[in-house]
């Protein structure tokens, strides 16, 4: 076959891969009319019709000069994108925006592992990410590129920046789905790791909130699928704009059963109950509320307790206030700091884990880890937890207040039978469905259906 006999045929192919998925999409639009025969169907198809229009246009006809000339054009895009490997992931920041600080929460773990799947497919990819000054990394061999533009805070800005270092890309992934929101003329998934606009200062029809959803909306109608981590987003999507949700797919949290595993707690700490705290130590992620609680806790059970805190600290007032606490109950709280490599060690010598969120959450690998690892959890009802957490089945659901973790914490203390119970039906929950293999596979399909067979 000549080069240019090769060039033909992946452009058809692309544009037959793109004119098959508009058929599938009419056909599944055609039985579902047929199924639901009414009104509000009829207005939701148009709605769907409305948002695949564009696919539709990028296949341009060849009936003149001008129609012609564009295939010509489009002809030499398609085939810069379809013979292209390289992958970018945009995020806000991997790495701090001065290059220097990595950091090491949930967020850059996943987009990490989605590197390391991309490039076993056959991919190039890279991690691309806004930043005061221009830099190049590598960690554990995928490249992180910081561009030099953009700026913190500002979703378009940012968006806008990045799109200009995406035009080559086979795809694009935008982790999280806002940066989408100007990515266009080039194929993207998005990423949604959580509602994170559930913030404390929200408000009922607020200013901010409306233009908030106007974004996410807009973003959604960018990508050609958004991967969600929890169906707390897809629901919420589903009550603004019910066609532009079925672009959403869930694929929850995931965790590695080799290095997640069930050990037994040292002699040391057999006579207490230790509980665990393994996320980044900020408000959101409710460490003051758990200091809170803890505080009454030690004053009634003293020494038959201990706490864990295990994460990264970005502010000096939380600095401080953790600080403070561990000199007030030196005996009683340690605080530790893993690489995302070695967060294995967190779960060791624990018997509950604390999951106490206040806003912005989705499946939290730090609930699904402990887990994998026979824990007993306490975790809040916000974002997707409560896709994990079965109340008085593997944890405690709760509010995401001082008071009613307290209570939860005493609960289990005063029965602690609950440990076992609680941690035996949180494995099987794990093993069963959210094995890391899992996430690979449902990840895979995505991938391929968006971003077309590597040759």
């Amino acid at each position: 076959m000549t080069e240019k006999d090769k060039e033909k045929f992946t452009n058809e192919k692309y544009i037959f891969y793109l004119e098959n998925k508009i058929k599938k999409l009419e056909d599944k639009i055609a039985v579902a009319e047929k199924e639901l025969n009414s009104k509000r169907y009829v207005v939701i198809n148009k709605t769907v019709n409305s948002l695949y229009k564009a696919k539709r246009a990028i296949i341009p006809s060849k009936k003149t000069k001008t129609s012609n000339y564009e295939y010509l054009q489009y002809k030499e895009k398609i085939s810069k994108i379809s013979n292209s490997k390289d992958v970018n992931i945009i995020n806000f920041n991997f790495y701090d925006w001065d290059g220097i600080k990595r950091y090491k929460g949930g967020a850059e773990r996943y987009v990490y592992d989605l590197a390391v799947l991309l490039n076993e497919m056959g991919y190039r990819a890279k991690i691309l990410q806004c930043s005061n000054v221009p830099f190049t990394k590598r960690f554990k061999g995928i490249k992180v590129v910081g561009i030099g533009e953009g700026e913190i805070g500002d979703i378009k800005k940012c968006s806008l920046a990045l799109k200009k270092h995406c035009e080559n890309c086979r795809f694009v992934i935008a982790s999280p789905l806002e940066l989408a929101e100007y990515i266009d003329n080039i194929p993207v998934i998005g990423i949604n790791h959580g509602i994170n606009f559930d913030i404390e200062s929200n408000e009922y029809n607020s200013k901010e909130q409306l233009i908030k959803y106007k974004s996410y909306i807009k973003s959604l109608n960018n990508v050609e699928k958004c991967v969600c981590v929890d169906t707390n987003f897809i629901n919420w999507t589903r009550t603004i704009d019910y066609a532009v949700s079925l672009k959403e797919k869930y694929i929850p949290n995931y965790y590695d059963a080799a290095d997640f595993a069930i050990t037994k707690k040292e002699d040391k700490f057999k006579n207490k109950i230790v509980f665990l705290y393994p996320r980044r130590i900020y408000s959101a992620r409710g460490y003051d509320i758990t200091i809170d609680a803890f505080d009454k806790l030690f004053a009634e059970y003293g020494n038959k307790i201990f706490l864990k805190f295990v994460g990264q600290i970005d502010n000096d007032e939380v600095k401080e206030k953790i600080g403070f606490f561990m000199k007030k109950y030196p005996d009683f709280v340690s605080r530790e700091e893993f690489e995302m490599d070695e967060m294995y060690k967190a779960y060791q010598n624990t018997d509950v884990v604390l999951i106490p969120t206040r806003y912005s959450e989705g499946t939290s690998l730090s609930c699904i880890e402990a887990m994998g690892c026979e824990k007993a959890i306490i975790a809040t009802t916000v974002g997707g937890l409560p896709n994990l957490v079965f109340n008085d089945y593997n944890g405690l659901l709760i509010s995401p207040t001082a008071n009613d973790l307290y209570d939860a914490a005493k609960k289990i203390i005063d029965n602690p039978q609950l440990i076992k119970k609680f941690g035996k039906n949180s494995v099987h929950i794990a093993e069963n469905s959210l094995q890391k293999e899992n996430w690979k596979n449902n990840w895979k399909k995505v991938i391929e259906e968006v971003g077309g067979p590597i040759d």
